[in-house]
């Protein structure tokens, strides 16, 4: 189930480490973590109905879920940054996230309308 709605790259992005300096054997359940969290919070089984997701929808879906994510990674491995530089990474991560749940909660499909 990892890895469903967004990519480990796009996650790994986010924290500023090089991927050589992140433990990759945690990243999975990370991921497993999140993406379930995310359907919990938002009610809604985005990992099942992926397909049928409007490209710009699941744009926006990764975008909170890699930081979801890379906050988690920042959180296992606090000893690679300085205490500041960690916590600005946290905190833009954590309003993404937040965004993310906040907006996707209630959507409908249909409330993406055509310009």
């Amino acid at each position: 189930m990892s890895w469903t709605l967004c990519t480990s790259a796009q996650a790994i992005a986010k924290t500023g480490l090089a991927s050589t300096a992140i433990d990759l054997t945690v990243i999975d359940d990370f991921s497993d973590a999140i993406e379930g969290s995310f359907v919990g919070k938002t009610r809604r089984n985005w990992r099942s109905s992926y397909s049928s997701v409007n490209a710009d929808i699941k744009n926006f879906i990764a975008d909170a879920c890699s930081s979801g994510i890379a906050n988690r990674i920042l959180l296992n491995q606090p000893q690679d940054w300085s205490g500041r530089t960690t916590e600005t990474l946290i905190d833009v991560n954590d309003d993404i996230w937040k965004d993310g749940i906040s907006t996707l909660k209630d959507f409908k499909t249909g409330e993406i309308k055509e310009p």
